[in-house]
């Protein structure tokens, strides 16, 4: 008896501390809800010391922007088309030699008005990432 006792807590406090989300200071919050008025389904996540990222609906897409512990916007991701990417990108991937599949694109826009765009592609059994710039030429971080 004592043993399932002790599974049944175990298991709340898993369950608790899973399912719980971060506390995401007062001024982030005002800062986001200001940025993505009406955004839905919010999840907070912590980056590292002095950032916080939201992933959320916004006008019916999905979304992840990150902001500093004081709320200042550091930079939001969207997901676009293969279209939409610059030229030099698109030439790259339609290259018949490229053994990949994509598996997402993202449009990356900072507070220092730079704009990247990370493609995700699987390759075989692994995945990779890759930025560009907005002219299309590959960045390395």
């Amino acid at each position: 008896m004592k043993k399932i006792l002790l599974l049944a807590c175990v298991c709340t406090f898993a369950y608790t501390t899973l399912t719980a989300q971060i506390k995401t200071p007062t001024m982030v919050r005002v800062a986001f809800e200001i940025r993505f008025p009406g955004a839905t389904n919010v999840k907070w996540g912590k980056e590292n010391k002095h950032e916080y990222e939201a992933e959320f609906t916004y006008q019916g897409t999905n979304y992840s922007a990150n902001f500093k512990d004081n709320g200042d916007w550091l930079e939001t991701e969207s997901p676009i088309t293969f279209d939409s990417l610059p030229q030099g990108v698109k030439d790259w991937y339609k290259n018949p030699r490229i053994q990949a599949t994509i598996k997402t694109i993202m449009k990356i826009e900072n507070c220092v008005g730079i704009t990247k765009y990370e493609v995700e592609l699987q390759l075989g059994n692994k995945t990779r990432e890759y930025l560009y710039d907005a002219e299309g030429r590959p960045m390395h971080e």
